[in-house]
């Protein structure tokens, strides 16, 4: 018998060839897995940032119009920032203290 067909029925030889099968079915189930979790990681990620960017948009929009400098009933806030900066808003001291919160 010719050694080509021999080597085809080698039982050590069709184990191996059926253990690689096994590892690569394996390994292309584990990156479609992979693949899978990432678009959804990607997906849960957008969507908080949707989020997140919808709720700077309703705190804008909540945001009362700002006194002028000489209303009496103004009262101003400040904060200072990373380098050094300066931020100031002006609120009314009927206001609600959500309206200081949301800026």
């Amino acid at each position: 018998m010719d050694s080509r067909f021999r080597s085809n029925t080698n039982p050590a030889l069709l184990e191996a060839r059926r253990l690689r099968q096994e590892k690569d079915v394996e390994l292309a189930r584990s990156l479609q897995e992979d693949r899978k979790r990432n678009l959804e990681e990607q997906s849960l990620a957008a969507a908080k940032r949707a989020a997140e960017k919808t709720q700077k948009l309703v705190a804008v929009v909540r945001l009362p119009d700002e006194l002028l400098e000489d209303s009496v009933e103004a009262l101003t806030s400040a904060l200072r920032v990373a380098g050094g900066a300066r931020i100031a808003r002006r609120f009314s001291g009927r206001g609600k203290l959500r309206s200081v919160a949301d800026s």
